[in-house]
């Protein structure tokens, strides 16, 4: 019984930590795009004197927001995993502004709020997506720091004494932003 508890109070501890560590992705993610949305906005209307963007600031920075929730619960964060190559992060990423921009530019078209430049929306989902990308990239070197600091790990043990059990051993030690902490 004991043994029961103590472990599902182990569960519950790592999962809070991924959740806080999902949390910080997600906040960082959501700033990425209102100061996206705010850099090309701003910057469309100083070239272009305003033409071609009709929308108000706020209008297209909550429905970006809205558009974009339902696509992370959909894709979710992976940054905080123990191994994640950097061509899995840019694929998801690619994937999760896809359906951004799709679910976006529907709402946009269903509300008539469509801005008038296509080139302003072209901008604003290119530049999105390099610095999403760019923000999940530091954002996974956080999480190997904090690890390599012995912060987020997860103890180990080995039970066996056979060639492989020694190869993950090697493997794990090799590798401390992995997290395992033996």
């Amino acid at each position: 019984m004991k043994k029961d508890v103590f472990y599902q109070k182990g569960v519950k501890q790592l999962n809070d930590r991924s959740r806080s560590i999902k949390c910080f992705v997600l906040a960082g993610d959501i700033i990425v795009l209102i100061g996206t949305l705010l850099l090309v906005y701003y910057s469309f209307a100083t070239l272009f004197h305003h033409k071609g963007i009709i929308t108000p600031i706020l209008t297209l920075v909550t429905i970006a927001i809205l558009c974009y929730l339902p696509c992370v619960s959909t894709i979710p964060i992976i940054v905080h995993h123990r191994f994640v190559k950097f061509g899995r992060i840019v694929r998801r990423t690619f994937i999760l502004c896809t359906y951004f921009v799709l679910i976006n530019l529907s709402v946009l078209t269903f509300t008539q709020l469509l801005p008038d430049s296509r080139l302003f929306l072209v901008v604003f989902y290119i530049s999105f997506y390099f610095l999403l990308i760019f923000w999940r990239v530091i954002a996974r070197i956080l999480v190997k720091m904090l690890r390599i600091r012995n912060r987020n790990t997860r103890s180990v043990l080995f039970v066996g004494c056979g060639s492989n059990s020694y190869e993950l051993f090697y493997e794990m030690i090799q590798s401390p932003e992995s997290g395992y902490r033996i």
